[in-house]
This record gives structure tokens, sequence and C-alpha cells, in this order.
């Protein structure tokens, strides 16, 4: 492995608030070349108007589909806590329901710059 691979995914996992497993660090130290070209383009997209506007349509578009599940089911705390085997557990289960409320759209948006770069966006320069 590259002495770089540990810089970047630091810089990976401390940009996009994404933890990433271990497979994936494997994956990056095994084609150190490719995903570092491809994490400087990135790094770049964020700093783009053209990626905000991306992160709202994401957004817009899981919220409309959001709004068409029907019925809506609310699950309340006592719900919760009356089905745990261990209430105390409801506050990890919060814990967890937020980590995920602020990873997932993070990792729609780069799945979603991932197939707009395959679809022949060009490499953005400095």
């Amino acid at each position: 492995m590259s002495a770089e691979m540990p810089r970047v995914y630091q810089d990976i996992k401390q940009t996009l608030g994404v933890p990433i497993v271990n497979s994936d660090y494997q994956a990056l130290a095994r084609w150190p070349a490719f995903f570092l070209a491809a994490w400087e383009d990135i790094k770049l997209w964020r700093e783009r108007p053209e990626y905000q506007q991306l992160v709202q349509d994401v957004m817009q578009k899981g919220e409309a589909a959001a709004n068409h599940l029907h019925p809506a089911v609310w699950i309340g705390e006592r719900e919760v806590r009356d089905i745990l085997d261990h209430p105390e557990d409801f506050q990890q289960i919060q814990q967890m329901v937020q980590t995920f409320k602020n990873i997932l759209p993070e990792l729609m948006v780069q799945n979603a710059l991932f197939h707009v770069s395959l679809a022949g966006v060009q490499r953005v320069n400095k």
C-alpha cells in the first residue's frame, strides 16, 4: 500500500463524514492511482455550484418520494420502548437514526455524482 493511502482514507472520512469500512479501505489500497484521481475530482466537484444544485435535487426527489409513501406510519417513543428487551437501548437507537439521517443524503449525492461522471461529465480543472 502506498504511504499516501492512509492520508486519503482519513481525508475521505473527514470530508464526507461517512465512515468507511475496512473492505473499502482495501479497495482504495489496491487501485491508488484511480482512487486518488477520483477523490481529487470529487473534492473539486464539492466546491462547484453544480454540486450544491445536485444536493438540492437529490434532497427534493427524496422528499417527494417519501411524500408518496402512503399511508405514513408514525412510531412513537413509547411504542419503540415497549418492544425493546432493554429500554435503555432506546438512546442508542436514536443515535443510529440520527447518524443515518446525516450520512444517507451524502451517500446518495456521492452515488449520483459517480453516475453523472460515468455519463461523460468532464474532469474539473483547478
